[in-house]
C-alpha cells in the first residue's frame, strides 16, 4: 500500500470511530434525556 492509500485508510478508520462513538453517546443521552424534561 502506497502513503496516499495508509492515510486515506487511518482518517477513514478514524471517522468510523469518531461516528460510533457519537452514536453511542447519543444513545445514552437518549435514554437519560427524560430527566431533563420540565413535567408540564
Amino acid at each position: 500500500m502506497s502513503g496516499r492509500q495508509k492515510r486515506l485508510l487511518v482518517i477513514l478508520v478514524g471517522l468510523t470511530a469518531l461516528a460510533s462513538a457519537a452514536a453511542l453517546i447519543l444513545t445514552a443521552l437518549e435514554e437519560n434525556i427524560v430527566f431533563f424534561h420540565s413535567p408540564s
